[in-house]
């Protein structure tokens, strides 16, 4: 199983300054592995730990191209927010989630809060459409959430309107992974960028 690290959130914040302000981003050798992950990339107010963009996959290609990919979209093209601005960027932390161990489980509250990231699939039965969802493990905890809320969050998530208990609980698949996760806030990666690029 692979480890987020800082140096992670490093390089993320090295190609977001760089798309920022062309030439500015660190260009050294953060140390990011070739081999093949499933992430997400987010960012967060580091104050209040406000979402301010997540962004990621399930699919698995060589980490260091799916963090320069995840990083832009978290930062500039998640499409529940406005893109990261100069002036903000400052007050900001980023965080990458290495996914693993996937498992399809038989009931959707099958699983373990602090653990487990779920993600969920259903079919509207007003609409007909399947719907799905997602959280990482680390929302349920900051949330407080329970496995029964934390289902009723991801239905809404996922674009549902109608009355939740419409939707039965055993239509619901449901598959939970587990995460390594790592962050570091743009003012600590400015600090440690100035002394020492490498360290990270």
């Amino acid at each position: 199983m692979m480890h987020a690290t800082k140096g992670m959130c490093a390089f993320c914040w090295d190609k977001i300054r760089d798309e920022l302000t062309p030439g500015t981003g660190c260009k050294v050798d953060r140390g990011i592995t070739d081999k093949e992950c499933a992430l997400f990339v987010s960012l967060k107010e580091t104050t209040t730990n406000a979402l301010r963009g997540c962004i990621g996959t399930f699919g698995e290609k060589p980490c260091s191209d799916q963090l320069n990919t995840y990083a832009i979209q978290c930062a500039f093209h998640d499409d529940r927010f406005y893109p990261v601005s100069k002036n903000e960027i400052g007050s900001l932390t980023v965080s990458v989630t290495l996914l693993s161990n996937f498992t399809p489980i038989d009931h959707c509250l099958d699983w373990i809060v602090g653990k487990h990231g779920v993600l969920i699939e259903f079919q509207d039965p007003g609409t007909q459409k399947r719907l799905s969802a997602v959280f990482l493990p680390s929302v349920m905890t900051e949330k407080c959430w329970d496995q029964q809320e934390t289902i009723s969050q991801l239905m809404r998530k996922a674009g549902y309107e109608g009355l939740l208990r419409d939707v039965a609980l055993t239509d619901i698949s449901a598959i939970t992974f587990q995460g390594s996760t790592a962050e570091l806030s743009y003012k600590d990666y400015i600090a440690d960028w100035q002394k020492s690029p490498s360290r990270l």
